[in-house]
């Protein structure tokens, strides 16, 4: 036997070996480089989010999920705001004297692909900071306001929300969602009692009640203002404490 021989062609094919390796692992690298260089396309949408944001100061922003919200809540579960967040930028949203705005992923997503629609959202966004003022006046019962942007098949759709009461934090929706799915969890129809039973009763009816006084008040004030009554117009109006006005650009 050879072992000269033997030995160079053991070192060739050790080489051989760890050049094979070598490219191997540059190929493994070189997609884990693209995959880092390609985002996401929620990535995308915040950052864009962000940087519309920043385009108007002085407004303070939150991005909603609608179509995400609607499909965990048909499977009977929650979600809050666009990927588990409401991404909310500036403070005090809602408040009284400050103009906050509610924008649907949606919007986001037409808004970086289609020039045109862009331009319509940016011009409502100021438009909307401009008559912020007279929007938290509509019902003077709920000074609460936010204006709210969501697309309806490429059409961009504006509203409002009106409360009686402030709009929680993001910490405090989340604590409840905590508080109301260990209430759930904890619920054994079998060992439920007359009391629990009567309770439970009570707050629905209690609930339905308040709903009833806010919609006579509602009522009363658009029968005197334009002395008629649009039915339409209350069927548009959130249970108990929110109000919702919706327009088309």
């Amino acid at each position: 036997m050879n072992i000269s021989a033997f030995g160079s062609n053991t070192i060739a094919n050790g080489y051989n070996s760890t050049t094979v390796n070598d490219n191997t692992k540059t190929i493994s690298f070189s997609d884990k480089m693209s995959k880092v260089n390609e985002k996401s396309e929620v990535e995308l949408n915040l950052e864009y989010y962000h940087s519309l944001c920043k385009e108007f100061p002085g407004i303070t922003f939150r991005l909603e999920d609608i179509q995400t919200t609607i499909k965990m809540n048909e499977s009977g579960k929650t979600s809050l705001g666009y990927n588990g967040s409401l991404h909310q930028v500036g403070s005090n949203f809602g408040e009284i004297g400050q103009c906050s705005i509610e924008i649907d992923v949606a919007v986001i997503e037409r808004m970086r692909n289609d020039p045109k629609y862009e331009t319509s959202v940016k011009w409502n966004i100021q438009f909307s900071k401009e008559r912020f003022g007279e929007y938290q006046t509509e019902i003077p019962e709920q000074p609460y306001t936010v204006v709210c942007f969501e697309d309806d098949n490429g059409r961009l759709q504006t509203g409002r929300w009106h409360s009686a009461s402030r709009f929680p934090t993001e910490e405090e929706i989340k604590e409840n969602m905590k508080a109301d799915f260990a209430d759930i969890s904890k619920m054994d129809p079998d060992k439920m009692t007359d009391n629990l039973i009567d309770s439970y009763l009570k707050m629905i009816e209690e609930s339905e009640r308040k709903r009833k006084d806010l919609m006579e008040k509602i009522q009363t004030k658009e029968e005197t203002q334009n002395n008629k009554t649009d039915p339409s117009w209350f069927m548009e109006r959130i249970a108990n404490e929110y109000t919702r006005n919706i327009s088309y650009e």
